[in-house]
């Protein structure tokens, strides 16, 4: 039986050019998200209440801010290192029961955390625990610091300012004169000072900044600045807003002062600069204060 030969390929047969390299494949694209790339950029969160060195008791908030460059997804309330609240929406804050920490020093700080996971971390706070029943807190040496006339007035040894109470400081008068002028008894949990002259000095343009005994830590302030002509009454509308900011404060006649009265609710926040008033009338400069509140 004859086999069957199948014709053989040629030897030099040619299948053309290779389409694959010619079209440039493969190729390489881009991923696009829709906002120019990958979200790299951390949030930014701060602690805006209690400050730094602050002094707290009782039942304290916490408030904090956050922003983004897309969006904030959740702020982390963090003590001692260990985390206590996640707040998903601003105003970011968590109520921190103080009296389940222990008395003594404390640290707080956020964590900010935006749709691509990026995360900021806020300055560390330190603040003070104080929950010893009715004693006050002993602000011995702490500094009052005025501007735009210079003046720091360190207050006398064994000062104690009452809890949810006050330390008025006024110019040079007798507590009686004091409480004669402005027409009513300061309470019991008022303390007057009598500074003999030293303070404060209001002649216009004044702020306050308060520190405490070592002088390096900022407790309050600096405050708004009362005007160029003097003779106001700048009262606190509550502790727990911020000093530098007009709004914090109820901008009066200096007939308004309320020496020893008038804190707001308050937030634990500590010792605050409350009040501090000019006086109008010659002579009258004697009588001028600058008032602390401790918002226990």
């Amino acid at each position: 039986m004859d086999r069957v030969h199948s014709p053989s390929l040629p030897t030099d047969r040619c299948e053309g050019p290779n389409e694959v390299e010619a079209a440039g494949l493969p190729r390489t694209f881009p991923l696009d998200d829709g906002a120019g790339g990958m979200d790299t950029v951390p949030p930014i969160t701060s602690i805006t209440a209690p400050l730094n060195d602050a002094t707290v008791s009782g039942t304290s908030t916490v408030n904090a801010t956050a922003s983004d460059d897309v969006a904030v997804a959740r702020v982390e309330f963090w003590l001692d290192g260990a985390l206590q609240s996640t707040d998903l929406t601003s105003p970011y804050s968590w109520i921190w029961d103080t009296t389940v920490s222990s008395d003594g020093p404390h640290t707080l700080e956020t964590k900010a955390f935006d749709v691509a996971g990026n995360q900021g971390t806020s300055i560390v706070v330190s603040i003070t625990v104080d929950n010893s029943t009715g004693d006050g807190l002993d602000i011995s040496d702490w500094k009052l610091v005025q501007a735009n006339s210079a003046v720091t007035y360190n207050l006398p040894p064994g000062t104690v300012i009452p809890d949810n109470g006050y330390v008025v400081i006024g110019r040079n008068a007798t507590k009686t004169e004091f409480e004669a002028f402005w027409g009513s008894a300061l309470p019991s949990n008022a303390v007057y000072i009598n500074s003999g002259g030293a303070f404060p000095a209001i002649n216009g343009s004044e702020n306050y900044t308060l520190y405490n005994a070592a002088g390096v830590e900022e407790v309050d302030g600096t405050t708004i600045s009362m005007a160029s002509s003097a003779g106001q009454s700048i009262q606190r509308r509550d502790p727990c807003l911020p000093a530098n900011q007009t709004s914090s404060w109820n901008i009066l006649a200096s007939s308004s002062g309320s020496p020893g009265s008038g804190a707001g609710v308050g937030c634990g926040i500590g010792v605050v600069i409350n009040e501090f008033s000019d006086v109008l009338g010659t002579g009258n400069f004697v009588y001028e204060f600058v008032e602390l509140h401790y918002d226990r």
